[in-house]
């Protein structure tokens, strides 16, 4: 969580909160590895930005 939050990704994108990707890593946890959560959160992160109006 720590390292999504701090990359410069997050704060460039805005597009989700810190709550939103915590709930979403745990939704995740189950599924595989940290590399893979972690890429997941970014996906989300990018996913969210790119259905955001204007």
């Amino acid at each position: 969580m720590d390292e999504v939050l701090l990359d410069a990704r997050f704060h460039q994108r805005k597009s989700a909160s810190a709550l939103e990707i915590a709930e979403h890593l745990l939704a995740r946890a189950a599924d595989g590895t940290l590399e893979r959560l972690k890429c997941s959160a970014f996906k989300k992160l990018i996913g969210d930005a790119a259905r955001l109006p204007g």
